[in-house]
């Protein structure tokens, strides 16, 4: 599903978000971002899960490691039909963690693929 050409010039425009990653001691990966002035952070840890809500609508999310690849699966309470998953990875550079996610509004429309990128931040922790 391609976004229309209006709101792809206006992503262009915008500032790339602030995204960052690092590993804590423990080996938990962490990633934040910052777009339009919101920060995101996020800790991925095997079975964990986090809740968001965006309008009155709360999504659900849970991750699990395969191998070297992080799996996000979101649920989205009152919009049963929605359809959303994540892949994430740490690139063989150590520097650089990859985000592969499709959505689609119901099991009719094409999924929708976003791919972003994340940085290391070397001053809170190390990378693979």
């Amino acid at each position: 599903m391609a976004l229309p050409w209006i709101l792809r010039q206006i992503a262009k425009a915008l500032p790339q978000p602030d995204n960052v990653f690092f590993r804590d001691d423990d080996g938990h990966l962490h990633s934040h971002s910052t777009t339009l002035g919101k920060r995101t952070e996020e800790i991925y840890i095997q079975g964990g899960s986090m809740t968001q809500t965006f309008n009155g609508v709360s999504t659900y999310v849970t991750y699990r490691w395969e191998g070297k690849v992080l799996t996000c699966v979101a649920v989205k309470a009152g919009a049963p039909k929605e359809e959303a998953s994540s892949r994430r990875w740490i690139e063989p550079d150590g520097c650089t963690m990859v985000s592969e996610s499709s959505f689609r509004k119901d099991r009719s429309q094409p999924w929708a693929k976003l791919r972003r990128t994340w940085t290391l931040d070397l001053t809170r922790g190390r990378g693979a």
